[in-house]
């Protein structure tokens, strides 16, 4: 369900869109209304519909003047309906960020159509929204990885190989060579200070660069997979199901759509 502010300032061409427009057909509320752009603007503060029909000469304050008092409060989709055909206020129209500017008498068609083409962007901006919050969610599933500050020489040189090293294959006994610790000695200082062994940290760190890169790129996944150093895609799938609740293939689709739906969503 949508909701709807339709702000004319004259009774009759205000009403006659309320009577004359189907809308539960266009899955939306009763709309509501106001006579004059300070009241636009204080109804879209407090009610924050969906959807803004509104007439550009009112009294008191335009309805350009009521949109960009409010632009930016949050996303609705602001449609004009006006009597004035004259390029200077659709100039000022588009800057405000209106979507569609009807010219009055308007159809009732034409209306409907706008309408439609409002609740598109409406609800691609959920979707984007939700996958945001989906984002979000991922990352905190995942937690945040220990941090190289306050630990001991050895540690810091572990984490630091691994940031620079995660494509490749990595095992603790080669850094033991190369920075001439024991292995013993690294894998219980790594414990004893991050709180976790060293292949969950590995794991960890290279799952976070994939999901970066799902969301940055096209690669395909098993390339993701493995430009992040996961050798065989079957584990990096078991393990990205196990830690993030989903599938890699589900999680790459869903920031693809994000991805396309946020080009076309704007504040």
């Amino acid at each position: 369900m949508f909701t709807v502010l339709i702000a004319e300032d004259e009774p009759l061409i205000r009403k006659g869109i309320i009577y004359c427009t189907d809308w539960a057909k266009l899955d939306c509320a009763i709309p509501l209304e106001a006579s004059n752009g300070e009241e636009a603007a204080e109804m879209i503060r407090q009610h924050r519909p969906d959807i803004v029909l509104l007439d550009v000469n009112m009294p008191l304050m335009d309805g350009l003047d009521a949109l960009l008092q409010t632009k930016g409060l949050y996303y609705f989709v602001p449609i004009v309906v006006t009597g004035y055909a004259d390029f200077d206020y659709a100039k000022r129209a588009m800057y405000s960020g209106v979507q569609r500017y009807l010219l009055k008498p308007v159809a009732t068609a034409e209306l409907e159509e706008a309408i439609r083409f409002a609740q598109q962007k409406v609800e691609k901006h959920r979707m984007m929204t939700h996958e945001l919050a989906r984002q979000t969610d991922v990352l905190q599933k995942l937690g945040e990885l220990p941090e190289q500050q306050g630990k001991s020489q050895p540690v810091q040189q572990v984490m630091a190989y691994v940031e620079e090293h995660y494509p490749e294959k990595i095992t603790i006994g080669r850094m033991g060579e190369q920075f001439h610790y024991s292995e013993t000695l690294l894998i219980r200082r790594f414990k004893s200070e991050t709180g976790i062994n060293f292949s969950e940290y590995l794991t960890h760190f290279r799952l976070q660069k994939a999901i970066a890169m799902m969301r940055e790129s096209d690669m395909s996944i098993s390339q993701i997979a493995e430009a992040c150093g996961f050798s065989e895609y079957r584990y990096f799938r078991v393990v990205f199901q196990k830690k993030i609740g989903c599938s890699p293939a589900q999680y790459s689709q869903e920031v693809r759509l994000m991805r396309n739906d946020g080009n076309e969503c704007v504040e």
